[in-house]
């Protein structure tokens, strides 16, 4: 009786989790990070649901021995095109909908060395901004993977400049 119980309970969890992938719809990704007083890097990333993606590198940093040099790599700055990695998309996506967008908040702290994080998520029809020096953990997974797409996609340089919603009107 007790397995029976707990098989319920769990193909009950998965109808539900299946069920959420398939109501929840991620229309648009804006991701900004601030420098700091390192060898952060500025990005201002726009993600569409096709995987297509645009991204204004402002500022990024050499790779060093110890990670990151002070000098610019203008290889990597500038405005960019690209499609985001079919497997890094699908985390960003799954991260998104774990998170629970309709009740996740950060704690607003804007002033520090690091960067500011600030989200912009589109989805079913709702605008979420969220913008902290200090995140939530709970989106970890998901800012790494953002700035993965920054870091780590391919990128096509444009001479057009283009503009990503902004991270300071908070609309």
């Amino acid at each position: 009786m007790v397995k029976i119980i707990i098989t319920l309970l769990i193909l009950s969890t998965l109808k539900d989790c299946s069920q959420l992938e398939k109501t929840m719809q991620i229309e648009k990704i804006i991701f900004h990070t601030s420098g700091c007083f390192g060898t952060c890097p500025t990005y201002h990333l726009q993600i569409e649901d096709n995987k297509q993606f645009k991204l204004y590198a402002e500022t990024v940093y050499k790779k060093d021995a110890q990670n990151f040099s002070r000098d610019f790599d203008s290889t990597r700055m500038g405005y960019c095109t690209g499609v985001a990695d079919d497997s890094l998309f699908k985390t960003v996506n799954i991260e998104l909908k774990s998170i629970g967008l309709d009740t996740i908040n950060f704690n607003g702290m804007e002033y520090t060395d690091g960067p500011q994080i600030t989200l912009i998520v589109y989805y079913d029809g709702k605008r979420k901004f969220l913008q902290s020096a200090f995140p939530t953990n709970k989106a970890s997974r998901l800012i790494a993977s953002l700035y993965k797409i920054c870091e780590t996609s391919k990128l096509k340089k444009t001479n057009e400049k283009f503009t990503i919603e902004s991270e300071k009107s908070g609309k």
